[in-house]
Order: structure tokens, then sequence, then C-alpha cells
């Protein structure tokens, strides 16, 4: 993708250059300010080729820079299939409460145990989602860097740099998310004295757990995007999804 870029910004560099020829061949502009577009066309593309240069080492210093910011304010979770491995712990500890002499009950803890793995595993896909997000966009988009060099389709440039930064913020706060949600998690246990209410308390929880980790992280992306999301359309549709799949 980088040695695409590289291509792209030469010709585009070749196109920049000769619309400002162009320019002063047929008198459009003063010699001073042709001068001056000239300069800052040199430097900008400058920028850019030192951007896709360093491509790779500069964007995963961001995103490793703001996942040690967020690893300041609690435990880092990096491994995508903690969530999971949590929420099989607690329904296992619902799935211990089943008995043979009240199939009734039972049945309600197993729905119970289901309904928990289930909304641990949509956060876990949440997180495998983002990584690759973060893996694989990001290759892709860095194609479009080459398009710095000219003045026409800079802002396709400037948007595949402003799209490393929301990734970034996108991982960070799925990292605060996971940090805090977690260590809630693992104080959740079911034994043998729990009730009902207990019970849907911990449902309750995996649900919002699960529509915090969907809506946080594409709310803040959004900020750096410049892409309003409404958080309480969001929230309620997550809600909503994560309530039919349970």
């Amino acid at each position: 993708m980088l040695k695409a870029a590289r291509q792209l910004f030469y010709w585009s560099a070749i196109l920049e250059i000769a619309y400002l020829g162009w320019k002063a061949a047929l008198g459009a502009t003063d010699i001073g300010t042709l001068f001056k577009n000239f300069c800052l066309s040199l430097v900008t593309a400058g920028f850019f080729l030192a951007v896709i240069h360093n491509y790779h080492e500069w964007a995963w210093n961001i995103i490793n820079g703001l996942q040690k910011i967020a690893g300041e304010a609690t435990p880092l979770y990096t491994a995508s299939d903690e969530p999971f491995s949590v929420g099989v712990v607690l329904s296992g500890n619902i799935f211990h409460l089943c008995s043979l002499t009240s199939p009734a009950k039972s049945l309600a803890y197993i729905l119970a145990g289901v309904a928990i793995i289930v909304c641990f595993a949509l956060v876990s896909l949440q997180i495998i989602f983002i990584k690759c997000e973060c893996i694989v966009a990001m290759c892709a988009s860095s194609i479009l860097l080459g398009l710095g060099a000219t003045s026409f389709f800079r802002d396709y440039a400037i948007n595949a740099m402003r799209y490393i930064f929301a990734v970034a913020f996108k991982l960070m706060t799925m990292q605060l998310v996971l940090g805090v949600g977690i260590g809630f998690v693992r104080e959740l246990k079911a034994t043998e004295g729990t009730s009902w209410s207990e019970i849907g308390v911990i449902l309750s929880f995996c649900i919002i757990f699960y529509a915090l980790v969907k809506t946080l992280p594409d709310i803040v992306a959004g900020i750096i995007q410049g892409a309003h999301v409404g958080s309480g359309n969001a929230i309620s549709s997550t809600v909503a999804a994560a309530g039919g799949a349970a």
C-alpha cells in the first residue's frame, strides 16, 4: 500500500507543479504569489512524503501512546478473549445453581447463563472488530496519503491521517471501558443464596456493559472525524440488539 502511495504521490506532485506552471504561463497570478504557492506546495509535499515513509512507526506510536495513557487510569486488558473468559466464569457460577429437583428454576438459570455468555461474546466481538479495523482499515487507507502532494485531493490525505487519530482514541476509550467494566464484573458472583433480583442485576449490567463498549468508542471517534453520533439513539439501538440476542 505504501509503495502504491509513493507512486500516487509522485504523480500528484507532477500534477500540482504542472498546474502552477499553467497558471504562470497564462499570467493568472503574479510572480510573488506564484513563488509563495510553490514553496507552500514543496513544504506540504515534503511533509506528506515523510508521513508515507514513516507511516507504520508514527501510527503505532500514536496508538500505543494513547493506550499507555488509558493504562495509567485503569489496568490494561489487551487480550481480546478477556471479557469472554470472565463471562464464562460468571455464567458457570449460575449454571452450578441448576438442580434436577427444580427443573423450572434450572431452565431459568440456564437461560440467564446463556444470555450472559452471549453478551460477553458480543463484547469480545466488538474488541476484535476494532483491532481488525485498526490494522486492515489503516493499511488500506494509507494509499490515500499519496494524494497529499496536490491541492485538488489533499483533503483525502488529511482524512486518512485524521482516521489514525480516530482509531487510536477509539482503542483508548475501549481500554478505559474494559478496565472499569471487567474490574466490576470480577466482583460479581452467583452463589447458592443468590436471589433472582441479584441475577437480574447481573444480566442488566451485562447488557449495559455491552452497550457502553459498542457505543462510547464510536462516539469518541466521531468527535475526531467530525461525525456527531447521538448517544441516546445509539445506546437504545444497542440495548435492543443485545436484548434480542439474549
